[in-house]
């Protein structure tokens, strides 16, 4: 430690990279793995963070502004799980989003999802985005579970003002496969259209998580569990996954007592339920992004974006 540097200041990292200086908690542990360089350790560890790798305390109370919505405007009474192929109620995952593209002037194909994390934001993958002719969503809806009953009054349907790629995603190998949609007015925020929380923890990830899933059709959830990603690399064929990516597997058992994979779509949310004040809050974890079509039908896991490795590019689109 050559001077002493402030919170929130500029450093040079140990590769001579730049860095800000941030609490070790708010620093992702894989970029301190060589040599950790201190700003200062006056009061707590403040540590010299490459500047990809941290969440900046700047966008902290955006980012926990799901966190009182939830426990204002929840369901008292949630099954989350919903039974192998039916529709799930509303209210039971109230952050989830439909994203659609006009056909005509009355007609609209729902062929993708996405989590609404904040009144005008939804979250959702690039691959997602570009699912037709390479054009952008025109409009999202929430607060209807099913297709069949979207114009039956509950749900709420909203224009996508922008629509907004992470600027290196690279459609071949699915690095940074992830975008977001800023509406045109904001969602009605009640007990069917909440916004989810994100998972900002950059050195934990749960083990546990639902995937919420979308046929088209309507919403379905089901338990899924971690694979390690050096596992995954190891046992898959995901060789070349990257820090910023993670592996889901999930096995359901047929009638007959079988085990079949049951693989998802672009786009589709990964929910780990977190306890807080006795109330289970959904924390936005990873967005389903690719599989092999015919590993996946075996039980190959599936590759999903990491929600905590883009948080402080996310943040810029929050206001």
């Amino acid at each position: 430690m050559e001077k002493e540097l402030a919170l929130d200041y500029i450093c040079e990292a140990w590769d001579r990279e730049a860095g800000v200086c941030v609490h070790i908690d708010h620093c992702n542990h894989r970029a301190l793995v060589d040599e950790i360089k201190f700003c200062t350790n006056e009061t707590a560890p403040i540590v010299c963070c490459p500047v990809n790798s941290f969440i900046a305390t700047a966008h902290l109370p955006l980012l926990t502004e799901c966190e009182t919505n939830y426990q204002r405007f929840r369901k008292k009474h949630v099954d989350f799980a919903s039974p192998e192929g039916q529709v799930i109620e509303e209210g039971n995952h109230p952050h989830s989003v439909m994203i659609g593209w006009k056909v005509n002037r009355t007609g609209t194909s729902w062929n993708c999802m996405g989590t609404l994390i904040n009144k005008n934001t939804v979250l959702t993958t690039a691959g997602c985005t570009n699912m037709v002719k390479r054009r952008s969503p025109d409009v999202i809806s929430i607060g209807e579970s099913d297709v069949s009953r979207i114009n039956d009054g509950e749900a709420q349907i909203i224009r996508v003002m922008e629509t907004i790629r992470y600027p290196s995603y690279n459609p071949k190998t699915h690095d940074n496969d992830i975008a977001i949609l800023k509406l045109d007015s904001n969602v009605v925020v009640n007990e069917n259209a909440i916004p989810a929380c994100l998972w900002r923890d950059l050195n934990r990830t749960p083990y546990y998580a639902q995937e919420v899933q979308f046929n088209k059709q309507f919403f379905t959830a089901r338990d899924k569990n971690l694979v390690h990603n050096r596992d995954c690399k190891q046992f898959t064929s995901h060789t070349e996954l990257t820090n910023d990516q993670m592996c889901w597997q999930e096995f359901k058992l047929h009638p007959d007592g079988s085990e079949a994979a049951n693989c998802g779509h672009k786009g589709d949310p990964f929910i780990s339920f977190q306890r807080t004040n006795n109330v289970y809050l959904p924390y936005l974890v990873g967005l389903y992004s690719f599989r092999d079509k015919e590993r996946c039908a075996s039980g190959e896991a599936v590759v999903a974006t990491r929600i905590s490795s883009y948080i402080n590019w996310i943040s810029l689109y929050l206001q």
